[in-house]
């Protein structure tokens, strides 16, 4: 009886051990890993960005989830809180960009399918055709100056916050790939979207917009699912979403499309 009093001790005591072993060695571990980020804080560069862009080109997926997640854990609540309302705000301002990119597409498929209609006899038909071609260029105009507007807006954003840390990282990383776009498919599908035909694959491919406001304005190239702007959506006139072209409810279009 009191030998297995005496092992049971032991093994007690044993289990204290390694215990504080381990709790010396996480804190250490945790000290040493605080310190080395403040010393590459002050000498401008960033730890976490340093070993995520190694993982990067090593393609090690997994050990890059990980620093991922310590280097979010590391953000002080200041930069944690920054940085996500910079990425709720460029959330907003993306999704209202990608209803105002697809309805330029769409009235640059109108216009084309406007002069290649063959022109009535008539003055008065002649007359009505070019006041449609030209009403349909003047929105086409307009949306191209909302569109630069709209990335103005996010180029103050930029300007305004600090584009830099562990969690915008980290939406930059899933903002290039498909994974997180293919996972709101379900979603265009129930929604009457494009994902829901076999035979359409424009939700997997960027949408092309050619700004024709400046000369200097880049092209630009996104990834969105469908919105009632969706031209395929109208002409299968099967999309959910309904409404008219006025375009005037830019902010409804926007909830349709969840960023990554």
């Amino acid at each position: 009886m009191l030998d297995a009093a005496v092992w049971l001790l032991l093994a007690l005591l044993l289990m204290a051990l390694i215990f504080a072993i381990l709790g010396m060695l996480v804190g250490l571990l945790c000290a040493l890993v605080t310190t080395s980020t403040k010393l590459f804080s002050y000498a401008g560069t960033d730890l976490w960005e340093g070993l995520e862009n190694y993982c990067e080109r090593a393609n090690r997926p997994h050990l890059l989830t990980l620093i991922s997640l310590v280097a979010k854990f590391q953000t002080p609540d200041s930069e944690r809180a920054s940085q996500l309302d910079y990425l709720h705000k460029k959330k907003a301002l993306m999704a209202e960009a990608s209803a105002l990119v697809q309805r330029h597409a769409r009235l640059a498929e109108q216009t084309d399918e406007a002069r290649q209609t063959p022109k009535d006899s008539g003055p008065r038909s002649t007359h009505d055709q070019s006041m449609h071609q030209n009403q349909l260029m003047q929105k086409s105009h307009t949306v191209s100056v909302e569109i630069r507007k709209n990335w103005q807006k996010i180029q103050a954003l930029s300007d305004e916050y600090p584009v830099t840390g562990a969690w915008i990282r980290a939406d930059l990383r899933m903002s290039k790939k498909l994974e997180p776009h293919g996972k709101e498919a379900q979603a265009c599908r129930l929604r009457g979207g494009c994902c829901r035909f076999a035979d359409c694959d424009c939700c997997g491919n960027p949408r092309a917009w050619k700004g024709g406001v400046s000369k200097d304005w880049p092209e630009i190239y996104m990834y969105a699912h469908c919105t009632r702007e969706c031209s395929c959506c109208q002409r299968r006139e099967r999309c959910l979403f309904g409404g008219d072209d006025n375009g005037s409810d830019l902010s409804r279009k926007g909830e349709l499309i969840e960023s990554p």
